[in-house]
């Protein structure tokens, strides 16, 4: 739900002479394209070439700020260039709303909330400077606004998600678990990546003795990581007391294990956390009472097979990872694993074996071409191995190390 505003530098208000245009026309586009290279540090350069020559463009201190702020992670030279765009336009609303960021980001709470103090004086009906002066409210410990703030971000969008999630939190902090269960599970039905949600709504079932619950939202958490992991969203950091209540619940779980008939699928949802925890073989133990209830389990026989690979017992997952394929023959990710099991076995010809499987399923997926490359040009064969990484690049592939460049010219 939160909108960063797109950077600003297409455009500025030239009054100093055609020339200076056209330079600061230059310039913008140049650093435009820097941005697009991620070379941000040369972006910041460009934008300064700039303000030397418009010393009083508020826009350009707040695109230098704003660069410092979200990529360069410059919080105090950022505060800076947003004070100075403030000082030249104190109409600058997104200069307050970023200025609020770095202060937050520097734990300056009682700033960040009179940077968003002036923006929403501004901007009255913005939901997320209501969402981001509950998060600097909740960190003063000042619950009560934060959950104003919260439920006014949400009166204003009320698809606000991570303002779903900050009100949740709170109400667990509270204890008041019941309101906090129904905040978090509408955060996550807005937003079902939101891994924080699962957390604190596994946290919340815990409190509440539902174990088993808590168990399975923590699974999810762990789902959600692992998928965000892979996309270019920020990942708030799991922190050491969660990981510390993932155990006391896991501990509580397993006692009612031995006092109730489960599922194959609580078997296996206790044996991912677990192996989350790197416990994995006591995952395997799970693992394998969820395969004696259920000896079809396609996703106990996958995970179980990841379980032995981190154990090094590369045998014992290939022969997982095939159950699995015998199962569902489509299995790409059966496929993959296999394949980096046989590649630790020392088998590159059945991996390769994989790899061609796996580009039969799914011949568009790139990283497939370069895995099968690599087998085969460390086997001698450069010809096919060239040629797959031929076929890598023309799927959008990234650039690849320069020695095996040099193997193909």
């Amino acid at each position: 739900m939160i909108m960063k505003r797109k950077i600003s530098i297409l455009f500025f208000m030239c009054h100093v002479g055609i020339l200076y245009c056209q330079r600061i026309e230059e310039y913008t586009q140049c650093a435009i394209e820097k941005i697009n290279l991620k070379d941000y540090e040369a972006a910041v350069g460009e934008i300064t070439k700039i303000i030397g020559i418009n010393p009083v463009d508020s826009m350009a201190y707040f695109d230098r700020g704003l660069i410092k702020n979200d990529f360069l992670k410059a919080y105090q030279s950022a505060i800076k260039d947003f004070t100075m765009a403030i000082k030249i336009d104190s109409s600058n609303v997104d200069a307050y709303y970023y200025r609020g960021m770095s202060n937050y980001h520097l734990k300056n709470y009682k700033e960040a909330i009179s940077d968003y103090d002036h923006a929403l004086a501004i901007e009255e009906l913005n939901g997320d400077m209501y969402y981001f002066r509950g998060l600097a409210k909740a960190a003063m410990k000042n619950y009560e606004g934060a959950i104003t703030d919260y439920t006014k971000a949400i009166s204003i969008h009320p698809d606000h998600a991570e303002a779903y999630c900050g009100r949740g939190q709170i109400k667990l902090e509270l204890h008041d678990n019941q309101a906090a269960i129904i905040d978090l599970t509408k955060a996550i039905m807005f937003n079902p990546s939101l891994t924080n949600a699962y957390f604190y709504l596994g946290q919340a079932y815990a409190a509440l003795q539902n174990f088993e619950t808590a168990v399975i939202n923590y699974n999810k958490a762990i789902v959600a990581l692992s998928l965000a992991k892979d996309s270019e969203n920020e990942i708030q950091p799991i922190l050491i007391h969660q990981q510390q209540e993932y155990k006391k619940a896991l501990i509580q779980y397993n006692k009612q294990l031995k006092q109730a008939k489960m599922s194959d699928t609580a078997y296996c949802n206790n044996g991912m956390l677990k192996a989350y925890l790197n416990e994995y073989s006591w995952a395997i133990e799970d693992y394998n009472k969820a395969l004696q209830l259920n000896p079809k389990n396609i996703r106990v026989y996958y995970q179980r097979g990841l379980a032995k690979t981190h154990l090094n017992d590369y045998t014992g997952a290939i022969e997982d990872f095939t159950q699995v394929i015998e199962l569902d023959p489509k299995n790409e990710k059966a496929y993959i694993s296999r394949a980096a099991a046989y590649t630790h076995e020392l088998n590159p010809a059945k991996a390769i074996g994989d790899c061609d499987r796996m580009i039969v399923l799914n011949p568009y997926h790139a990283e497939y071409y370069l895995q099968r490359a690599l087998l085969k040009i460390k086997m001698g064969h450069m010809k096919d191995g060239c040629s797959d990484l031929k076929q890598y690049k023309e799927l959008g592939g990234k650039e690849v190390e320069q020695t095996l460049h040099a193997s193909c010219n």
